[in-house]
């Protein structure tokens, strides 16, 4: 999660040559629902709106070569940029899961 706050953003993140397995388990409701706008550790903002990546206030993002699994199905989208500007996508691998 990448969050910044309020007006204040976060700059110059990059992410390169990744894989990242997450559990997975996110349900249709966790990803819509509300980032509170506060700082914070994860475990007090709550469940991710994306299993993957949450970006939020972000300037300059960078991901190369990233690639996201779960290894339970999970409902949330892989990656959500809310308000983020100047970013570049590269090579970036999501698994998903099929709704019924």
């Amino acid at each position: 999660m990448l969050n910044g706050v309020g007006s204040d953003f976060l700059e110059g993140i990059s992410f390169q040559d990744l894989h990242v397995s997450y559990e997975g388990g996110g349900t249709a409701e966790e990803s819509v629902a509300e980032v509170p706008n506060l700082a914070g550790e994860y475990f007090e903002i709550g469940t991710p709106p994306a299993y993957g990546i949450y970006a939020r206030n972000v300037r300059s993002l960078t991901l190369n070569n990233v690639r996201l699994e779960v290894t339970k199905p999970d409902l949330r989208p892989a990656v959500i940029f809310d308000h983020v500007v100047d970013s570049a996508v590269n090579g970036l691998s999501a698994q998903g899961t099929l709704q019924a």
